[in-house]
């Protein structure tokens, strides 16, 4: 766990520094890309598998891979949408924890406190993704100064405990909070 508390913290810096780079872009008109992207038909979509084949997320087709981007050495997925919004998936092994989902899931929220100032924390909702029994936490806060939103989804397959962690800088949340919720409906094994 302190392994991917850490990768998380490395995710969180890497984040800020995209962040940075694109808010640093001039805004006015619209450019192109935005201005025709209200006139195209719904997005397709694509099928992002984990890296060692268990697991899979659908997303529209503007989310792309970012394993090289963000580094995160226990993710075993790492996608993006530009730099508007990421999302992270680490999957452990059950047996390294003596908690069940429950206690996972607020293993995981704490560890995501400690790294986050002025957090605000919601309670965490049960749900299903898919057919599994899951978590949702909303977290709040500024790391280095830059204002951001986590949503966390907890789950377990299989013999695995899953974390689902997205996020985005405040002023997009509003639009991603959707996304992120659709995304992650779609969290499943990897068919045969």
């Amino acid at each position: 766990m302190k392994k991917s508390f850490l990768c998380l913290s490395l995710m969180l810096i890497i984040c800020l520094s995209l962040a940075a780079c694109g808010s640093s872009q001039t805004k006015g008109a619209p450019d192109k890309a935005e201005a025709t992207e209200t006139t195209q038909a719904p997005a397709k979509e694509k099928v992002f598998e984990t890296s060692d084949e268990r697991f899979q997320i659908t997303a529209d087709e503007d989310w792309s891979d970012a394993k090289d981007v963000l580094k995160i050495e226990d993710a075993t997925l790492s996608i993006s949408k530009g730099t508007e919004g990421y999302i992270a998936l680490i999957s452990e092994s059950k047996y390294n924890f003596s908690n069940e989902l429950s206690g996972y899931n607020k293993l995981v929220v704490k560890h995501m406190e400690k790294s986050i100032d002025d957090e605000k924390t919601s309670e965490s909702q049960t749900m299903k993704l898919g057919k599994y029994d899951a978590y949702k936490t909303t977290i709040s806060g500024n790391v280095e100064d830059v204002a951001m939103t986590y949503q966390i989804y907890c789950t377990e397959i299989e013999d695995r405990f899953i974390q689902l962690t997205c996020w985005s800088l405040d002023g997009s949340e509003k639009k991603l909070a959707p996304k992120f919720d659709k995304i992650a409906q779609t969290l499943s094994p990897v068919k045969d």
